[in-house]
């Protein structure tokens, strides 16, 4: 692993599009030193994603297509310390993916950190449930799960339209992401 932060060894990880969007403002603007992996069930995400390592992902039905990721990922995380899991919960990728990434950064030992956003209040029922559902699933294997919740997002800024309260949402991810990596940096200086 060739990128340290004072020894503890970083790897963020994004699931589907948001989570592409996130790591690529991080990986441009050199915000944060980690290893990036991008993992997705749709190729045109991964073309787009700026992180070194991708893992595509062919179903998240197929057990086949699951036993692949991990073996993958668990190569991915051999030595790392602490892992970033960032995915949109709304969406069946962020929703299956984190919580099957996060059980495998737990089995080897490795603090997992979630960071996951919650859809709007007026969005589709069916997408409100999948995320609760993906939250309940990921308290299993996440060590903290962090929730940016669009909805007071959009309250908060009440006059923004849609799309820049998704870019909001993609800047707290990373201004999460960078505080705690911060304060490691403190601790460790």
């Amino acid at each position: 692993m060739k990128n340290t932060l004072n020894g503890v060894k970083v790897k963020i990880v994004a699931l589907g599009k948001t989570g592409s969007n996130v790591i690529n403002k991080m990986i441009l603007n050199n915000i944060v030193k980690a290893d990036f992996i991008t993992i997705d069930t749709e190729k045109l995400n991964l073309d787009s994603s700026k992180a070194p390592k991708k893992i595509f992902v062919s179903s998240i039905t197929s057990f086949e297509a699951m036993e692949d990721l991990r073996k993958q990922t668990e190569k991915e995380f051999q030595n790392a310390d602490m892992v970033f899991i960032i995915a949109e919960m709304g969406e069946k990728t962020g929703m299956l993916l984190s919580s099957a990434v996060a059980e495998i950064a737990k089995s080897m030992n490795i603090l997992t950190v979630a960071i996951v956003s919650k859809p709007f209040d007026f969005e589709d029922l069916n997408k409100i449930k999948l995320a609760k559902k993906g939250k309940e699933r990921l308290k299993h294997f996440a060590d903290t799960i962090i929730v940016i919740p669009y909805q007071r997002l959009n309250d908060l800024y009440i006059n923004l339209p849609m799309a820049n309260i998704y870019e909001k949402g993609e800047k707290a991810f990373v201004t999460i992401v960078k505080g705690i990596l911060d304060l490691i940096k403190k601790r460790e200086l």
